[in-house]
């Protein structure tokens, strides 16, 4: 395919590495564009660090848009994340729904994207979960009200209520293994 590097700022604190591809490139019609952007910091050592990625995937002609993101999120530091959506291009608006995913490096991402792209699929959308769970507005930290456990505490009590080992154990010999009941 097409491709663009730009390296903005290596000479001062803040620096920007992108790679811009088009395939298949040459002068045919854009299948797939790629952009790989990875944001460094300067340290005092003199060594650059990460501070943040965008690894942007888009089938054009699918109309099919994967993203994997690696920045800060509200008050959450660094948070791998992905994007999935309908897109056509590049300067797409970008969803607000983030899915989740791990921190990937450059290589990883490129693997991934270039497998879609020679198998001529899309990206399954559906295989990601949702990056946050929901909570509702009463719930309290650590109540978990969200949770099995949570949802039955006022029809569960503690069985037994001793909890010393002797009682543990004679609580478990008396409860009927439910693989086994007929």
């Amino acid at each position: 395919g097409d491709l663009r590097i730009a390296d903005i700022g290596a000479d001062g604190t803040r620096r920007l590495i992108e790679f811009d591809l088009q395939a298949p490139g040459f002068d045919l019609p854009v299948e797939v564009n790629a952009r790989y952007r990875e944001y460094y910091r300067l340290q005092s050592a003199g060594d650059w660090l990460l501070a943040k990625y965008h690894y942007e995937y888009v089938d054009v002609v699918r109309g099919r848009r994967l993203a994997y993101h690696l920045h800060d999120i509200g008050t959450r530091t660094l948070v791998p994340h992905a994007h999935c959506e309908r897109a056509r291009d590049l300067t797409d608006d970008e969803g607000t729904h983030h899915l989740r995913a791990v921190e990937l490096d450059l290589r990883e991402a490129h693997e991934q994207f270039m497998r879609l792209y020679a198998a001529g699929r899309e990206p399954d959308c559906d295989a990601f979960l949702p990056l946050a769970v929901p909570r509702t507005a009463d719930e309290v930290p650590g109540r978990h009200h969200r949770s099995m456990a949570g949802s039955l505490r006022d029809r569960a009590g503690r069985t037994p209520a001793d909890e010393s080992w002797e009682a543990l154990q004679q609580a478990a010999w008396e409860t009927p293994n439910p693989d086994r009941s007929a």
